[in-house]
């Protein structure tokens, strides 16, 4: 059983998408418990609440207990939920980790140097007591405590443009349409992103476009890969295949096949 219960407050809801709650970990992943997760720039923040999750990267193999937050993944990585039976995501918008300044005093490339960070290094300790009571506590519950935990939290003057132009409109997928869009030099949207995402202008769009890209896939079965190139604003169709499979390692007709992690989200939020 699983719920998505959003902010229920309009200034959280510019930096967090939804809370996800997973009470049956063991039943929504019946079919595989490896499931894949690759390169993003949505920052999420997991409380295991019964149970560990392994996480397998080329280069290191981790089993986490405690509360997590994934900032920016560069690679693909492999997660094993064998012995995880519950637990509750915090997802937070596609911005890299501008979507995490407000409630951090950390600055961009500091949250940016390490993948995956322990919660209570970015938080502080009070956020490993907020799960204790999860287990049984109703989903709206969970929601609004974590609705006035990050509320407390919040300073929206660490908040730079880039976020707010994103949430106005979200399909900049190329430096030269930034560009003509905001009437700015290349040199300062180049600072302006570094200093509120962590990633330059360019890695930061090519991320974008891949995993706005790579939901639409998975969601929709769709083998028209044209109208991908299109919409997304690939050179051509060897580009845009080139480019799913420098971060998944797949090419789009084997991504659809794939047990990847945005398959198993759930479509009914709780209100």
């Amino acid at each position: 059983m699983q719920h998505k219960v959003y902010p229920n407050c309009h200034r959280l809801s510019k930096y967090i998408e939804y809370y996800w709650i997973i009470r049956d970990i063991q039943g929504l992943f019946s079919d595989s418990k490896f499931i894949s997760s690759y390169a993003g720039i949505t920052p999420e923040l997991v409380f295991p609440i019964q149970g560990s999750i392994a996480i397998m990267h080329p280069q290191y193999s981790l089993r986490m207990h405690q509360a997590f937050i994934s900032t920016v993944m560069y690679d693909q990585i492999l997660l094993d939920f064998t012995e995880l039976q519950s637990a509750v995501v915090v997802r937070f918008k596609s911005n890299a980790v501008a979507s995490l300044l407000p409630f951090v005093r950390l600055k961009s490339e500091m949250l940016t140097k390490a993948p995956l960070i322990l919660a209570n290094k970015l938080f502080g300790p009070s956020i490993d007591k907020l799960g204790m009571a999860w287990k049984t506590m109703p989903n709206l519950s969970i929601g609004a405590q974590l609705d006035q935990y990050f509320t407390d939290l919040m300073e929206e003057d660490r908040v730079g443009f880039i976020l707010d132009l994103y949430s106005e409109r979200d399909d900049f997928y190329t430096v030269g349409a930034l560009e003509s869009r905001l009437a700015y030099s290349t040199s300062t949207i180049e600072r302006h992103f570094k200093k509120e995402t962590g990633l330059t202008p360019k890695k930061y769009m090519m991320m974008k476009r891949f995993r706005s890209c790579l939901h639409e896939i998975l969601e929709n079965d769709h083998r028209n890969w044209m109208e991908y190139v299109v919409k997304y604003q690939y050179h051509d169709q060897s580009h845009f295949i080139k480019e799913m499979k420098r971060f998944t390692g797949l090419s789009p007709q084997s991504i659809m096949l794939d047990d990847s992690l945005p398959k198993y989200r759930p479509d009914i939020a709780v209100n």
